[in-house]
């Protein structure tokens, strides 16, 4: 669906925030938990390796595999904490995106073509959480961060006046939106 918004000769001049989506104690825990038994595991087993063995295949991909589950929940952890580090701060027709409370970029409302709100399920009854792409004029990715419900449904109807497409594409299951 994609939503076009006429030009409206009156803008907004308060300022909005929006601060990325923090990931929650269950999600935490979940990674937490996941290298906490893969990665003892990972390395007892390739640590017991032995050459002679018949199993020593079977071994080392067992111990190689659990290695990469713990890695990769490290990874995606980290990755997904950069996404609490950012801040879109909207003020007077301008876009002003944070990380870490310095600035990344300073762009006018006028210089984004696209907002591109989606989430990665593809059962419509498991949703995540959707994400945000902004694109300039010439189809380059402004900013890509995760949102909560809450700052995605302001943050539809604070962008409202101005003329910027929308391309919504969040597949709602209302049993998460309060969290």
């Amino acid at each position: 669906i994609i939503v076009t918004f006429a030009s409206h000769k009156t803008m907004l001049n308060e300022d909005f925030i929006i601060k990325g989506r923090k990931l929650t104690a269950e999600e935490w825990g979940s990674r937490l938990l996941l290298v906490a038994i893969n990665l003892p595991i990972a390395i007892i087993t390739l640590y017991t390796l032995n050459f002679n063995s018949s199993t020593f295949f079977f071994q080392f991909i067992f111990g190689i595999v659990t290695a990469f589950l713990a890695f990769f929940a490290i990874i995606m952890t980290f990755k997904e904490y950069k996404y609490s580090l950012l801040t879109l701060h909207f003020y007077n027709n301008q876009l002003k995106i944070l990380y870490k409370n310095k600035i990344l970029k300073d762009v006018t409302l006028k210089d984004i073509k696209l907002l591109h709100f989606f989430n990665l399920s593809e059962k419509k009854d498991k949703m995540c959480r959707p994400f945000l792409d902004i694109y300039d004029h010439n189809n380059i990715i402004i900013i890509h961060i995760q949102l909560n419900f809450r700052d995605y449904n302001q943050l539809k109807t604070y962008l409202t006046p101005y003329p910027i497409n929308i391309n919504d594409e969040v597949i709602h299951n209302y049993s998460d939106i309060k969290k």
